[in-house]
């Protein structure tokens, strides 16, 4: 069994913003730095709070929450953010954080960070 669930924030429909297996697995698409009105975080800072806001509120859709993060995927346009993402990524998963891979990418215009999850 495998359920689809979209959150209000998501617009692309070609994909499944979470999707939920058999109860065990959780697959999150992209969190981005975007407001619940759709407008994108005014910094860097803002963004990955807001990315990170974003994942919180659709694992809570799905009945789950950042302690069943298993793996995190971060995308960032520019390794000069890393230590700044460090020492906000920090406050969320002070303890058993989740395994994590960083890519530097090129991601849509304006967008500088985001979490793809699995928990």
């Amino acid at each position: 069994m495998r359920e689809a669930i979209n959150l209000p924030t998501h617009k692309i429909t070609l994909y499944s913003s979470l999707v939920r297996t058999e109860g065990k697995y959780v697959f999150l698409s992209g969190c981005v730095g975007i407001r619940e009105d759709g407008a994108l975080g005014d910094s860097f800072r803002e963004q990955t709070e807001l990315a990170i806001h974003n994942m919180k509120t659709a694992l809570a859709a799905a009945n789950s929450d950042i302690n069943h993060i298993a793996r995190i995927i971060v995308f960032l346009t520019d390794y000069e953010n890393m230590k700044e993402f460090n020492d906000i990524y920090k406050t969320h998963f002070s303890s058993l954080p989740p395994a994590r891979s960083c890519i530097f990418v090129g991601l849509a215009p304006g967008y500088l960070v985001e979490l793809n999850v699995t928990a």
